[in-house]
C-alpha cells in the first residue's frame, strides 16, 4: 500500500505530505494498493481506466478505522478482525503487537510493515 497525493496535476507518495515524486506510470499495475490522500488524487484516480488503476480507495476521514470498499471490491479492514474471505486486513501490529490474531486469518490479504514475519508465523507456526 502507497499513499498517494497528487498537487497541481503531479503525483507524489507521502505518509503525511507529498514528498516523493513519481510517475503515473510508475503507479499503473496490480502491484500497488493506492491510498488517495488527497481530494484532487481521489477526483482524478476515478476517471482514469481500472486497467491501468485496478487497486485504489481511501478513508473518509482522518481516522483510518472504519472498513471501506477500494475499487477492486475488496474490503479495506483496519484492525486484526477481517469481515469476510475479500477483506484485506491493515496494519494488524497496531492492535496486536505479537500477531497471535495474524495465524489463523482468513482473508484475501494483509497489509503491514511486518509481512515477512506474518508470512513465516503462518506458514513455519514459528513465534519469535
Amino acid at each position: 500500500m502507497v499513499n498517494v497525493w497528487r498537487d497541481n496535476g503531479i503525483l507524489y507518495l507521502g505518509v503525511d505530505q507529498p514528498i516523493t515524486q513519481v510517475t503515473e506510470k510508475y503507479l499503473q499495475g496490480p502491484r500497488f494498493w493506492l491510498n488517495a490522500m488527497n481530494s484532487e488524487m481521489q477526483s482524478w484516480i476515478v476517471t482514469q481506466p481500472s486497467k491501468l488503476y485496478p487497486n485504489y480507495f481511501w478513508f473518509p476521514t482522518d481516522m483510518e478505522n472504519t472498513p471501506v470498499t477500494a475499487s477492486n471490491g475488496k474490503i479495506i479492514t483496519p484492525g486484526t478482525v477481517a469481515i469476510n474471505n475479500n477483506s484485506v486486513v491493515f496494519l494488524p501490529e497496531i492492535q496486536d503487537r505479537g500477531m497471535y490474531s495474524t495465524v489463523h486469518l482468513r482473508c484475501f490479504g494483509v497489509c503491514s510493515n511486518y509481512l515477512s514475519f506474518i508470512k513465516r508465523m503462518r506458514n513455519e507456526g514459528e513465534w519469535y
